[in-house]
């Protein structure tokens, strides 16, 4: 369960003598109506989809009773009711479209509102809260105006709890159209600063930038933070190679003869030629190989993935290991470090 979280401030208005300091929640976001019938179908048994025009009905009826009449529907953990959004200049002041709008809302009942009680809460601060943030995103090569992505190049996120090591972490942007596009990590900073890029080349235009983390809170849940950012579409070059790591290990670190190496990009397979691998033994001696696509375990133009067993007759590598990807294309290389326990 997420820890429950709060933060102290000061308190200016006229309860100020009794209570000097109030406490305010820290919100670790909220629940769009299809993960809650999700959630709801999994206690209740019945399908989502069966929950979800449960729900719609219900609400559908308490609408057309409100426009009857403004009244309250009490029903078994809370209340539908009319609301009135927005400020008022004066406590006289008639309602006002441009400010004010008038929507229906559901009221916890005392009991859900009362729940967390006899919790107790830890006092936290923005920089010791769990609590996700995503302030900026920024091109790495050119990061000034903030906010905007150049095609598949290396981008920076910046904000508070950035933390992909948790279950579920990711970070991906999302088009006019609600579709999703996965980005992959390119190292992870710090908990505020993330550098990763997008694998496929999008159409220019608006997207979401949008990380998803748990801020380190194991078992708490996931969060997301979003930012509007610009994508600009540049023209790369066709064959390319973001990431190389071991299975389960760190961007730029492989243990080629007990961990499968991966190697993530663009345009891999297509043209494809052969993988060849450089690298100086332990012994001092330099070793230059080469890998078929059928000696691969995986292979498509995102990922390539060399078995530890392609290695079984070479000798120890010492250091760093150079893949070059030869291709019709042309050719790219990336460069890796073995781990110290290989």
């Amino acid at each position: 369960m997420t820890k429950l979280e709060i933060n102290i401030r000061e308190n200016n208005g006229a309860t100020k003598e009794s209570a000097p300091y109030i406490g305010h929640a820290i919100s670790k976001g909220s629940k769009n109506f299809i993960a809650l019938t999700e959630e709801a179908a999994a206690l209740c048994g019945l399908p989502a989809i069966q929950v979800e025009a449960i729900l719609r009905g219900a609400f559908a009826e308490f609408a057309a009773l409100e426009k009857d009449g403004a009244v309250r529907i009490n029903f078994d953990g809370g209340s539908v009711s009319q609301v009135i959004r927005g400020t008022f200049i004066s406590s006289d002041a008639a309602f006002d479209e441009k400010r004010n709008s008038l929507e229906l809302a559901w009221h916890l009942s005392e009991d859900v509102r009362h729940h967390l009680v006899n919790e107790t809460p830890r006092i936290v601060s923005e920089l010791t809260s769990t609590k996700v943030r995503l302030d900026t995103v920024a091109d790495e090569e050119t990061p000034r105006p903030y906010n905007v992505i150049h095609g598949r190049k290396p981008f920076k996120c910046t904000g508070i709890n950035l933390v992909m090591s948790d279950a579920g972490a990711g970070i991906y942007l999302v088009d006019g159209k609600g579709a999703r596009h996965k980005c992959v990590i390119v190292e992870e900073l710090s908990r505020q600063e993330v550098s990763a890029r997008c694998l496929d080349e999008l159409d220019g235009g608006d997207y979401k930038c949008v990380v998803e983390s748990r801020g380190g809170d194991e078992g708490g849940i996931l969060q997301s933070s979003m930012r509007k950012v610009k994508y600009l579409k540049v023209e790369s070059f066709p064959l390319g190679i973001a990431l190389c790591h071991g299975e389960g290990l760190a961007n730029g670190v492989i243990a080629p003869k007990t961990k499968p190496t991966i190697l993530t990009g663009w345009g891999l397979k297509d043209g494809f030629s052969y993988m060849s691998m450089y690298y100086m033994s332990d012994e001092g001696v330099e070793v230059e190989d080469t890998v078929s696509s059928d000696a691969l375990s995986a292979h498509s133009n995102g990922e390539i993935v060399i078995p530890p067993e392609a290695w079984s007759k070479l000798p120890e590598a010492g250091g760093n290991v150079t893949f070059t990807v030869h291709s019709s294309k042309g050719s790219v290389k990336t460069t890796a470090k073995v781990a110290e326990s290989e």
